[in-house]
């Protein structure tokens, strides 16, 4: 399954014109842990508690924050089609890595995940 965050795709919107092709992204978090554009990070400005460091790179004219793409077993698609937000897990240096989809909701949607989303991502 093809995915496409909101980030990625109103980047335009919130990114200066020309940023570097690779670097880093701050996320506010609120309390769902639903992460939101809050600028691109500085080395010089420490991040807030309720802040987020996550790798970007500028691609083809895209902006890509995680994995594009979800996969899944063969038959289950059904499962997933009502996927709005991406789960992520988000090391210290800012990789992120997909390890699940929820509806807007915030519900599962298959697999196995914690019930409290780690930091997701529309």
């Amino acid at each position: 399954m093809a995915l496409n965050y909101q980030i990625s795709r109103d980047w335009r919107k919130l990114l200066p014109d020309s940023p570097p092709h690779d670097g880093f992204l701050v996320l506010n978090l609120d309390e769902n842990h639903i992460g939101s554009f809050a600028g691109l990070y500085e080395q010089t400005r420490p991040l807030e508690q309720n802040q987020l460091r996550i790798r970007y790179r500028l691609r083809d004219g895209r902006l890509r924050i995680g994995s594009n793409a979800f996969f899944f077993q063969e038959g289950t698609a059904k499962k997933y089609r009502q996927g709005a937000y991406g789960e992520f897990r988000v090391g210290d240096e800012g990789e992120s890595l997909l390890i699940a989809l929820r509806d807007e909701k915030l519900n599962l949607l298959g697999g196995s995940a914690s019930s409290k989303p780690a930091v997701t991502w529309p």
